[in-house]
Protein backbone atom coordinates (compact mmCIF):
# COMPACT_ATOMS: atom_id res chain seq x y z
CA UNK A 1 0.00 0.00 0.00
CA UNK A 2 1.01 3.16 -1.05
CA UNK A 3 1.24 5.93 2.23
CA UNK A 4 -0.03 9.63 1.68
CA UNK A 5 3.24 12.01 2.40
CA UNK A 6 3.62 12.81 5.49
CA UNK A 7 2.11 16.68 6.44
CA UNK A 8 -0.91 16.28 3.60
CA UNK A 9 -3.44 16.80 6.06
CA UNK A 10 -2.67 19.50 8.29
CA UNK A 11 -0.95 21.18 4.59
CA UNK A 12 -4.53 21.13 3.19
CA UNK A 13 -6.10 22.72 6.74
CA UNK A 14 -3.41 25.45 6.35
CA UNK A 15 -4.30 25.91 2.86
CA UNK A 16 -8.31 25.94 3.86
CA UNK A 17 -7.28 28.62 6.48
CA UNK A 18 -5.05 31.47 4.70
CA UNK A 19 -8.02 30.98 1.80
CA UNK A 20 -10.50 32.03 4.63
CA UNK A 21 -8.64 35.57 5.13
CA UNK A 22 -10.60 38.70 4.91
CA UNK A 23 -10.11 42.21 4.31
CA UNK A 24 -12.62 44.41 6.58
CA UNK A 25 -12.49 48.20 6.42
CA UNK A 26 -12.77 49.57 9.90
CA UNK A 27 -15.18 52.61 10.41
CA UNK A 28 -14.51 53.69 14.02
CA UNK A 29 -11.97 53.16 17.34
CA UNK A 30 -12.14 49.08 18.01
CA UNK A 31 -12.19 48.51 21.24
CA UNK A 32 -9.59 45.34 21.35
CA UNK A 33 -6.97 48.34 19.71
CA UNK A 34 -7.75 51.65 21.60
CA UNK A 35 -5.48 50.65 24.56
CA UNK A 36 -2.49 50.79 21.38
CA UNK A 37 -0.03 54.01 22.58
CA UNK A 38 0.37 55.13 19.45
CA UNK A 39 -2.23 57.48 17.81
CA UNK A 40 -0.74 57.06 14.34
CA UNK A 41 -1.42 53.54 13.92
CA UNK A 42 -5.14 53.49 15.33
CA UNK A 43 -5.51 56.12 12.66
CA UNK A 44 -4.16 53.95 10.34
CA UNK A 45 -6.39 51.51 11.21
CA UNK A 46 -9.77 52.71 10.35
CA UNK A 47 -7.93 55.05 6.92
CA UNK A 48 -5.33 53.00 5.42
CA UNK A 49 -6.74 49.11 6.29
CA UNK A 50 -6.78 48.05 2.74
CA UNK A 51 -3.25 48.79 2.79
CA UNK A 52 -2.49 46.66 5.81
CA UNK A 53 -1.32 43.34 4.71
CA UNK A 54 -3.21 40.36 5.23
CA UNK A 55 -1.99 38.02 8.38
CA UNK A 56 0.35 35.30 7.46
CA UNK A 57 -1.02 31.49 7.88
CA UNK A 58 0.77 30.96 11.09
CA UNK A 59 -0.88 34.35 12.89
CA UNK A 60 -4.05 33.09 12.03
CA UNK A 61 -3.82 29.66 13.02
CA UNK A 62 -3.01 31.71 16.64
CA UNK A 63 -6.22 33.22 16.14
CA UNK A 64 -8.66 30.44 15.43
CA UNK A 65 -6.65 28.49 18.08
CA UNK A 66 -7.78 31.76 20.48
CA UNK A 67 -11.68 31.18 19.05
CA UNK A 68 -11.01 27.31 20.39
CA UNK A 69 -9.64 28.43 23.75
CA UNK A 70 -12.42 31.21 24.41
CA UNK A 71 -15.42 28.16 23.62
CA UNK A 72 -13.85 25.58 25.92
CA UNK A 73 -13.24 28.36 28.77
CA UNK A 74 -17.36 28.91 28.37
CA UNK A 75 -18.17 24.95 28.93
CA UNK A 76 -15.78 24.86 31.67
CA UNK A 77 -17.52 27.94 33.15
CA UNK A 78 -20.58 26.36 32.60
CA UNK A 79 -19.60 22.67 34.03
CA UNK A 80 -19.01 24.39 37.48
CA UNK A 81 -22.32 26.84 37.47
CA UNK A 82 -21.36 29.92 35.92
CA UNK A 83 -23.58 31.20 33.09
CA UNK A 84 -22.33 33.79 30.66
CA UNK A 85 -24.97 35.68 28.53
CA UNK A 86 -24.78 38.84 25.88
CA UNK A 87 -21.69 36.63 23.98
CA UNK A 88 -20.06 39.10 21.41
CA UNK A 89 -23.16 41.53 21.88
CA UNK A 90 -21.90 45.28 20.72
CA UNK A 91 -20.81 47.78 22.28
CA UNK A 92 -20.69 51.40 20.86
CA UNK A 93 -19.56 54.45 22.46
CA UNK A 94 -21.20 56.84 19.06
CA UNK A 95 -19.73 60.51 20.46
CA UNK A 96 -16.36 58.57 20.69
CA UNK A 97 -16.49 56.52 17.46
CA UNK A 98 -15.74 53.38 20.02
CA UNK A 99 -16.78 50.49 19.28
CA UNK A 100 -16.48 46.25 20.00
CA UNK A 101 -17.84 42.75 20.58
CA UNK A 102 -17.51 41.70 24.28
CA UNK A 103 -17.11 38.37 25.19
CA UNK A 104 -20.06 37.86 27.31
CA UNK A 105 -21.12 38.70 30.95
CA UNK A 106 -20.81 36.39 33.73
CA UNK A 107 -23.19 34.60 36.76
CA UNK A 108 -23.13 32.17 39.24
CA UNK A 109 -26.18 29.70 38.68
CA UNK A 110 -26.57 29.46 42.56
CA UNK A 111 -25.97 32.54 44.20
CA UNK A 112 -25.00 30.95 47.40
CA UNK A 113 -21.97 29.75 45.67
CA UNK A 114 -19.99 32.90 45.30
CA UNK A 115 -21.47 35.03 48.91
CA UNK A 116 -19.60 37.69 47.38
CA UNK A 117 -20.42 38.40 44.17
CA UNK A 118 -20.85 42.00 42.93
CA UNK A 119 -24.47 43.21 43.45
CA UNK A 120 -26.67 45.23 41.84
CA UNK A 121 -28.74 48.18 43.32
CA UNK A 122 -31.59 46.08 43.73
CA UNK A 123 -29.34 43.65 45.56
CA UNK A 124 -29.45 40.75 43.03
CA UNK A 125 -26.30 39.45 41.52
CA UNK A 126 -24.95 41.14 38.72
CA UNK A 127 -24.44 40.24 35.31
CA UNK A 128 -20.48 41.00 35.13
CA UNK A 129 -19.19 41.69 31.89
CA UNK A 130 -16.64 39.44 31.11
CA UNK A 131 -13.28 39.45 28.59
CA UNK A 132 -11.74 35.92 27.65
CA UNK A 133 -8.58 35.63 26.73
CA UNK A 134 -5.81 32.28 26.83
CA UNK A 135 -2.47 32.88 26.70
CA UNK A 136 0.80 30.80 27.29
CA UNK A 137 1.73 29.18 30.18
CA UNK A 138 5.06 31.84 31.15
CA UNK A 139 2.93 34.52 30.64
CA UNK A 140 -0.15 33.42 32.54
CA UNK A 141 1.78 32.07 35.61
CA UNK A 142 3.18 35.94 35.55
CA UNK A 143 -0.13 37.48 35.96
CA UNK A 144 -1.95 37.69 39.39
CA UNK A 145 -3.16 41.20 40.21
CA UNK A 146 -4.60 44.00 37.58
CA UNK A 147 -1.44 45.25 38.01
CA UNK A 148 0.36 42.73 36.32
CA UNK A 149 -1.76 43.18 33.48
CA UNK A 150 -1.45 47.56 33.40
CA UNK A 151 2.78 47.16 33.92
CA UNK A 152 3.58 43.73 31.57
CA UNK A 153 5.88 44.08 29.66
CA UNK A 154 4.14 42.81 26.70
CA UNK A 155 2.27 45.47 25.30
CA UNK A 156 -0.50 43.12 23.83
CA UNK A 157 -1.74 42.19 27.38
CA UNK A 158 -1.64 46.39 28.37
CA UNK A 159 -4.44 46.30 26.17
CA UNK A 160 -6.83 44.54 27.45
CA UNK A 161 -8.04 47.04 30.58
CA UNK A 162 -8.82 49.69 28.37
CA UNK A 163 -11.01 46.88 25.64
CA UNK A 164 -12.88 46.08 29.23
CA UNK A 165 -12.91 49.65 30.24
CA UNK A 166 -14.95 50.07 27.12
CA UNK A 167 -17.62 47.94 27.03
CA UNK A 168 -18.03 48.83 31.50
CA UNK A 169 -18.46 52.27 30.18
CA UNK A 170 -20.79 51.10 27.21
CA UNK A 171 -22.81 48.82 29.62
CA UNK A 172 -22.79 50.76 32.67
CA UNK A 173 -21.24 48.64 34.88
CA UNK A 174 -18.92 49.05 38.08
CA UNK A 175 -17.05 46.00 36.89
CA UNK A 176 -15.78 43.45 35.11
CA UNK A 177 -13.73 40.41 35.08
CA UNK A 178 -10.79 39.09 32.80
CA UNK A 179 -10.61 35.31 32.53
CA UNK A 180 -7.24 34.16 32.00
CA UNK A 181 -6.76 30.57 30.55
CA UNK A 182 -3.90 28.98 30.11
CA UNK A 183 -2.77 27.08 26.71
CA UNK A 184 -1.51 24.12 27.94
CA UNK A 185 -3.24 23.39 31.04
CA UNK A 186 -6.86 23.73 31.70
CA UNK A 187 -6.77 25.99 34.91
CA UNK A 188 -8.18 29.96 34.82
CA UNK A 189 -7.68 32.90 36.99
CA UNK A 190 -9.98 35.21 37.17
CA UNK A 191 -8.68 39.14 37.30
CA UNK A 192 -11.57 41.65 38.67
CA UNK A 193 -11.44 45.13 37.67
CA UNK A 194 -13.34 48.19 38.67
CA UNK A 195 -14.76 51.03 36.65
CA UNK A 196 -11.43 52.95 36.28
CA UNK A 197 -12.42 56.63 35.62
CA UNK A 198 -8.90 57.79 35.15
CA UNK A 199 -8.41 55.85 32.19
CA UNK A 200 -11.79 56.11 31.08
CA UNK A 201 -10.87 59.50 30.24
CA UNK A 202 -7.71 58.84 28.54
CA UNK A 203 -9.36 56.27 26.59
CA UNK A 204 -12.04 58.99 25.35
CA UNK A 205 -9.48 62.14 25.08
CA UNK A 206 -7.09 59.48 22.96
CA UNK A 207 -10.14 58.28 20.51
CA UNK A 208 -11.21 62.19 20.67
CA UNK A 209 -7.57 62.77 18.77
CA UNK A 210 -8.22 60.41 16.53
CA UNK A 211 -11.08 61.11 15.27
CA UNK A 212 -10.03 64.80 15.17
CA UNK A 213 -6.70 63.36 12.83
CA UNK A 214 -9.43 61.49 10.45
CA UNK A 215 -11.02 64.82 9.94
CA UNK A 216 -8.40 66.53 9.57
CA UNK A 217 -6.93 63.84 6.88
CA UNK A 218 -3.44 64.56 8.94
CA UNK A 219 -1.76 61.65 10.59
CA UNK A 220 -0.68 61.88 14.42
CA UNK A 221 2.64 62.56 15.43
CA UNK A 222 4.61 59.12 14.80
CA UNK A 223 5.56 57.55 17.95
CA UNK A 224 8.62 55.09 17.95
CA UNK A 225 9.11 52.61 19.87
CA UNK A 226 11.01 48.63 19.31
CA UNK A 227 7.09 47.69 18.38
CA UNK A 228 7.21 49.51 15.37
CA UNK A 229 9.15 46.52 13.76
CA UNK A 230 5.84 44.66 14.52
CA UNK A 231 3.14 47.51 13.53
CA UNK A 232 1.62 46.16 10.22
CA UNK A 233 1.69 49.98 9.00
CA UNK A 234 5.66 50.29 9.41
CA UNK A 235 6.05 50.30 5.39
CA UNK A 236 2.98 53.72 5.40
CA UNK A 237 4.51 54.83 8.42
CA UNK A 238 8.00 54.85 7.76
CA UNK A 239 9.62 54.99 11.17
CA UNK A 240 13.25 55.09 11.83
CA UNK A 241 13.88 52.00 13.55
CA UNK A 242 12.48 49.95 10.83
CA UNK A 243 13.67 52.14 7.92
CA UNK A 244 17.28 53.09 9.31
CA UNK A 245 16.84 56.57 8.08
CA UNK A 246 19.81 58.63 8.71
CA UNK A 247 21.40 55.86 10.58
CA UNK A 248 24.79 54.09 9.96
CA UNK A 249 25.99 51.10 9.55
CA UNK A 250 28.37 50.46 12.93
CA UNK A 251 30.54 47.38 12.45
CA UNK A 252 31.39 46.83 16.11
CA UNK A 253 31.48 43.44 17.59
CA UNK A 254 32.34 44.01 20.94
CA UNK A 255 29.55 46.98 21.15
CA UNK A 256 27.01 44.43 19.91
CA UNK A 257 28.36 41.82 22.46
CA UNK A 258 27.65 44.39 25.34
CA UNK A 259 23.90 45.14 24.16
CA UNK A 260 23.38 41.11 23.47
CA UNK A 261 24.84 40.92 27.28
CA UNK A 262 22.64 43.36 28.84
CA UNK A 263 19.41 42.34 27.29
CA UNK A 264 20.39 38.60 28.36
CA UNK A 265 20.55 39.35 31.63
CA UNK A 266 18.45 41.89 32.29
CA UNK A 267 16.09 39.61 34.88
CA UNK A 268 18.89 39.78 37.07
CA UNK A 269 19.51 43.11 37.92
CA UNK A 270 23.15 42.67 38.78
CA UNK A 271 24.74 41.41 36.14
CA UNK A 272 22.66 43.86 33.99
CA UNK A 273 24.23 46.78 35.83
CA UNK A 274 27.67 45.31 35.21
CA UNK A 275 27.04 45.11 31.53
CA UNK A 276 25.18 48.19 31.27
CA UNK A 277 28.38 49.59 32.70
CA UNK A 278 29.86 48.02 30.00
CA UNK A 279 27.96 49.69 27.09
CA UNK A 280 28.64 52.77 28.62
CA UNK A 281 32.46 52.42 28.78
CA UNK A 282 32.18 51.40 25.07
CA UNK A 283 30.00 54.33 24.25
CA UNK A 284 32.43 56.45 25.68
CA UNK A 285 35.12 55.11 24.29
CA UNK A 286 33.62 55.18 20.85
CA UNK A 287 32.97 58.34 18.34
CA UNK A 288 29.70 56.69 17.53
CA UNK A 289 27.80 58.92 15.32
CA UNK A 290 24.23 60.00 16.77
CA UNK A 291 22.12 57.13 15.06
CA UNK A 292 23.60 54.12 13.66
CA UNK A 293 22.56 50.04 13.24
CA UNK A 294 25.28 47.95 15.22
CA UNK A 295 24.38 44.31 14.50
CA UNK A 296 21.15 43.33 15.30
CA UNK A 297 20.79 46.66 17.33
CA UNK A 298 19.34 50.15 16.48
CA UNK A 299 20.28 53.57 18.10
CA UNK A 300 18.69 56.76 18.09
CA UNK A 301 20.95 59.16 20.37
CA UNK A 302 19.28 62.53 21.58
CA UNK A 303 21.64 64.99 22.49
CA UNK A 304 20.90 66.28 25.64
CA UNK A 305 22.47 70.39 26.93
CA UNK A 306 23.99 69.89 30.32
CA UNK A 307 23.03 73.53 32.47
CA UNK A 308 25.82 74.79 34.12
CA UNK A 309 25.91 74.93 37.28
CA UNK A 310 28.80 74.24 39.16
CA UNK A 311 29.99 72.24 36.15
CA UNK A 312 31.04 73.49 32.83
CA UNK A 313 27.94 73.53 30.67
CA UNK A 314 28.50 70.79 27.82
CA UNK A 315 26.40 68.12 26.12
CA UNK A 316 26.03 64.32 25.51
CA UNK A 317 24.06 61.73 23.77
CA UNK A 318 21.59 59.93 25.57
CA UNK A 319 20.25 56.86 23.66
CA UNK A 320 17.68 54.47 23.39
CA UNK A 321 18.64 51.01 22.11
CA UNK A 322 15.84 48.79 20.55
CA UNK A 323 16.63 45.04 18.91
CA UNK A 324 15.36 44.97 15.59
CA UNK A 325 14.06 41.49 15.01
CA UNK A 326 10.75 40.92 15.30
CA UNK A 327 8.60 38.80 17.17
CA UNK A 328 5.49 37.07 16.96
CA UNK A 329 2.31 38.40 18.57
CA UNK A 330 1.31 35.18 20.13
CA UNK A 331 -1.62 35.78 23.01
CA UNK A 332 -5.04 36.18 21.99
Amino acid sequence: MNLPQNGVISQHVREGILASREEWPVHSNRASEIGNPCHRYLYYMRTAYKERPLPDVGLLEIFKEGNFQERATVELLSEHGIELNQQQRSIDLKAYEISGSIDGSVHPRLASDFPDWPLEENGSQMWVPAEIKSMSPWIWESINTYEDIINSDKHWIRKYPSQLQVYLWGMEKPVGVLILKNKVSCRLKDIWVPLDYELGNEIMEKAKAVNEAIAKGEAPERTESAVCRQCPFSVICQPLIVTGAGAEMFDDPELEEALDLRELHAIGKAAYDRADRALKKIMKDREAPEMFICGDWFSQGTVVEKKAFEVKASSYIKRKFSRISTTVEEEE
